[in-house]
Order: C-alpha cells, then sequence, then structure tokens
C-alpha cells in the first residue's frame, strides 16, 4: 500500500487544512476547522447568519479552485456560489467582497489573501 507523505497544515481564518499540492499533485478536499478561532474572529463577528454561510462557501470553493485561494471577479458567479438571492447579495455584497480583494496580477479573479499567503 502506497503512503501519502506528510501534509503541511494551512490557516485561513480559523481553518487548518492540508497544502493542496500535498497529496501527490491531488487537491486537499479536508481541512480541519477551528470553530473557536473563527466564530471570535472580528472578520466573522458582525456577519448575520447568511453571510457566514456565504462566506464558508467563497471560502471552500476558492480552496478548492483549480488555483487555490482565488475566485471569479464575476459578481453574479460570486453570487451563485453564495447561494444569496439578490436582495441578500446588495446587502451583503460590500461586506463578502472585502474578503475576497481583485487580485493585483490577475484582476478578473478575487482571492482571499491568507488562504493565497498559505498555499505559498
Amino acid at each position: 500500500m502506497h503512503r501519502l507523505p506528510p501534509a503541511r497544515p494551512v490557516r485561513a481564518h480559523g481553518c487548518r487544512s492540508l497544502h493542496p499540492h500535498s497529496l501527490l499533485g491531488m487537491k486537499a478536499s479536508v481541512f480541519l476547522f477551528h470553530t473557536g478561532d473563527f466564530l471570535s474572529s472580528p472578520d466573522v463577528q458582525p456577519m448575520e447568519a447568511h453571510e457566514v454561510g456565504a462566506y464558508c462557501l467563497l471560502l471552500f470553493n476558492s480552496w478548492q479552485s483549480d488555483r487555490p485561494g482565488y475566485l471569479t471577479a464575476d459578481a453574479n458567479r460570486l453570487r451563485r456560489t453564495a447561494r444569496l438571492s439578490a436582495d441578500q447579495w446588495a446587502d451583503s455584497r460590500e461586506l463578502l467582497l472585502g474578503k475576497f480583494p481583485l487580485a493585483a496580477e490577475e484582476p478578473s479573479l478575487r482571492c482571499s489573501p491568507r488562504l493565497v499567503q498559505e498555499v505559498k
């Protein structure tokens, strides 16, 4: 039986995960989620329940993207990824997109700076 090499822990807003390139070129699909760190984060504290869910969906999808830590900059696709109604998105867009600024090197993408840093 082939054994996988040890994975390097990665942290993002209270989340610890496996480095996406540590599993023999496979994306890491599992990570430890430290609820205390996440819930006590000053970024998460002011969020409504639907915003927390949307933020998690955006983080998870950015982790699973072909370029871990990055998402499209297309607002409608982001809204659908976050599973928010048009009204919810209008109310929460600024808060959520503030966590995923435009990527300086590629303005057609948004990124989670913390996830991008951890992947490096």
